[in-house]
């Protein structure tokens, strides 16, 4: 369960069209929100699976206590949220795959009159 005063992202807050910059350890990853509702985007990385954009869906994120010597079990699943050092279970057409535990994110966006905005998150 996820606190209120927790800092993350809400996807199915976002419009369509924003940006999300994740940094995780020797990772970074580049998503397009396609249908927020749906959990729906655009995904990009340094990661060799995800050299070109590939839609997928995001499913949850596991939150990994601050401690170590955690089994999957006790990791807690935030639906629609990214945070701090939670790592995103993403389904793809061939399968679900996990990224490695997200440190930083900046979300990016357009206005109407088509200036750009950015907020680093955390």
């Amino acid at each position: 369960m996820i606190m209120e005063e927790t800092v993350g992202i809400d996807l199915k807050l976002q419009k369509t069209g924003t940006t999300l910059l994740l940094e995780a350890e020797n990772s970074l990853f580049e998503i397009v929100l396609r249908y927020p509702e749906h959990g729906i985007l655009e995904i990009q990385s340094n990661r060799p699976p995800l050299k070109r954009e590939t839609i997928c869906q995001f499913i949850h994120a596991l939150v990994w206590p601050a401690t170590g010597g955690i089994s999957t079990l006790s990791a807690p699943a935030c639906v629609n949220m990214i945070v701090p050092r939670c790592e995103m279970v993403l389904r793809f057409s061939n399968g679900e795959w996990q990224t490695p535990p997200i440190l930083s994110a900046r979300i990016l966006g357009v206005r109407e009159d088509w200036s750009r905005w950015y907020y680093d998150v955390f």
